[in-house]
């Protein structure tokens, strides 16, 4: 299994990192994957022995460390967040291009200045299927 896992940790996790951080990867897909992962684990076999959680654990809590897309996944969305709330000098171009789009779908009330960060303000904006902003802002 160990053989198994490792050429699991190399091509499916090495194949999907770079998607994964650059545009993120639908639950469907995810789902795909994991199947795929389950199905090579075994052999083809169709029997599960362990479930895929527990392998999916820290060896010391008695799992394999067998790779978690969702949980990478999760991750990744998690770093991303980290990088547009960081509010110093070093912030990346594209966080200023985010607020950007947020604040035009802000109530037009609102003064432009006060406007700086979306979760730095009481204020919000709608969501729903009518707004010009992508379903991952």
């Amino acid at each position: 299994m160990d053989g198994r896992k490792i050429t699991i940790q190399w091509i499916i996790g090495g194949m999907t990192q770079y998607l994964m951080t650059v545009q993120g990867i639908p639950a469907s897909v995810e789902k795909k994957l994991e199947k795929r992962i389950r199905t090579f684990l075994w052999n083809h076999d169709g029997v599960t022995r362990i479930s895929m959680r527990t392998l999916q654990m820290h060896k010391l809590k008695g799992g394999k460390g067998i790779l978690d897309i969702a949980a990478r996944n999760k991750a990744i969305d998690l770093m991303w967040a980290k990088a547009y709330l960081n509010l110093s000098s070093a912030r990346a171009t594209w966080a200023y291009v985010v607020d950007e789009l947020i604040n035009r779908q802000a109530n037009k009330s609102i003064e432009y200045t006060s406007k700086h960060n979306i979760f730095l303000q009481s204020w919000t904006i709608p969501i729903s299927k009518g707004t010009d902003l992508h379903e991952d802002l």
